[in-house]
């Protein structure tokens, strides 16, 4: 495994004659400023709910302008803000977005080392709530408009920062712009966001993951309804029975395996050059099926996540319901896929009820700032592998696409086993890491703007 020491004295190798400067940035000067800003940024309480990015805000506002950054702020609820900054360039290439969200899930601050809002540098780490989940990669973000705007020389992009709230809840903040403001982002071409890490493992190339799709959430809920009755005898209609009796055949539902290009050259890469022929084969499908993340991405899924019955043990309820957790690939439409459970479950008794369905659009994965990651990497980290990957959970990302923008999960941080703290105790990143993120990042956006 290459060591960051290594990629950092390689990486300011791309940067010579690029529209930063023959000098190049002072990369000393930059990633103290981003360690710096990265620590009081977790010191700041955004636990949500209820969320408080109004706080966050704050400080984001007050950075851009001391860097003399023109920025605009919105309110989608009390105290609930999204941040919003536009570095202009020479707009011979279309904008490039980089949004993050301020908002963190909760911290049992007593399961932590230290506490999870300290911002403590302990042992070249950076403790703190957000660390990974992703205050880390909204301060790169910011310091890429910072840096760009020092330099003097105006990019061939747009940079676009935007900061929402409400990502790890309801993704209310990212609607809400949408909704009231989406001519400000409406002309970008790209978008970089959460999504895919650098995974590093000890004998194996370094495995840069691009998210390029998510999977489309379909929440349902089914409800059974039968007779009311006490337990001591048998029911003569039970909820709960006709219940399991759906479920049971909606866990035998067929779902097709389709694969999608960004799938496709994502096996490819992992030495699968022909996954639709592989796949034909029983024994083989059968093989990559088995692992839980391909059959994710290979097919719709449908988890039972929830059940709901009496509230006594000695009474047969007159009503009993489930929870279902489906996830589409793109292309799927979530009322065939409803329909067809319906029909399946073929009793007049179970109703479904749609909680939550939303839309999965695939970024190309050949494309220029896809490309640009490609390139950086490859000169960086020869040996390297950049590969499309799938999250078969949902971000911010696909109201993006919604907009026409091709939209990328990537994080530039090389992560080893167990180093992907998202919603984790003692979240936490290396200041390697922060360090070699600002070098990548900054690679990244010099190329993909030639």
């Amino acid at each position: 495994m290459k060591t960051l020491k290594l990629l950092f004295a390689v990486l300011p190798v791309l940067l010579a004659g690029s529209p930063a400067g023959a000098a190049g940035p002072d990369w000393h000067k930059y990633e103290i400023q981003s360690v710096s800003l990265l620590r009081d940024y977790l010191r700041i309480d955004n636990t949500n709910p209820p969320g408080n990015e109004a706080k966050a805000a704050d400080f984001l506002v007050g950075v851009l302008k001391d860097a003399g950054i023109p920025s605009s702020r919105f309110e989608f609820a009390p105290g609930r803000s999204i941040v919003y900054a536009r570095l202009k360039g020479t707009g011979e290439k279309r904008p490039l977005l980089l949004t993050h969200h301020m908002d963190t899930v909760p911290a049992d601050s007593g399961a932590w080392t230290v506490p999870p809002f300290s911002g403590e540098l302990k042992d070249g780490e950076i403790w703190g709530l957000g660390a990974i989940d992703m205050k880390t990669t909204g301060i790169l973000h910011l310091m890429m408009l910072k840096m760009a705007s020092e330099s003097g020389k105006p990019l061939a992009r747009d940079l676009i920062f935007l900061a929402v709230g409400d990502e790890e809840e309801d993704s209310a903040g990212m609607r809400w712009f949408l909704k009231n403001k989406s001519e400000l982002i409406a002309d970008a071409e790209f978008a970089l966001n959460e999504g895919g890490t650098i995974k590093v493992e000890k004998g194996h190339p370094d495995v840069y993951q691009v998210s390029t799709v998510e999977k489309a959430p379909l929440w349902l809920e089914l409800t059974a309804e039968g007779a009311a009755s006490h337990a001591s005898e048998p029911a003569s209609d039970p909820a709960v029975d006709r219940l399991l009796r759906a479920l049971d055949k909606i866990t035998r539902f067929p779902r097709p395996v389709k694969v999608i290009p960004s799938v496709e050259l994502y096996f490819a890469q992992l030495g699968h050059p022909d996954i639709k022929k592989e796949l034909l084969d029983p024994a083989a499908a059968a093989a990559i099926l088995g692992v839980p993340y391909n059959k994710a991405i290979l097919t719709n899924t449908i988890s039972i996540t929830q059940l709901k019955a009496s509230d006594k043990i000695n009474t047969h309820p007159n009503r009993a319901q489930a929870w279902l957790d489906c996830r589409l690939l793109p292309g799927e439409a979530p009322e065939d896929l409803l329909a067809g459970m319906k029909k399946a479950v073929s009793d007049e008794k179970v109703t479904f009820r749609t909680v939550l369905s939303e839309s999965s659009k695939e970024s190309s994965p050949d494309s220029a700032l896809f490309r640009a990651i490609r390139k950086v990497a490859a000169e960086g980290d020869p040996g390297a592998i950049v590969m499309p990957m799938v999250l078969t959970s949902s971000t911010d990302s696909h109201y993006l696409r919604d907009l026409g923008i091709a939209v990328y999960g990537f994080e530039p941080y090389r992560l080893a086993e167990g180093e992907e703290r998202s919603h984790a105790n003692d979240e936490r990143i290396s200041a390697a890491n922060v360090n070699f993120g600002l070098r990548f990042l900054f690679s990244v956006i010099q190329e993909a703007g030639k």
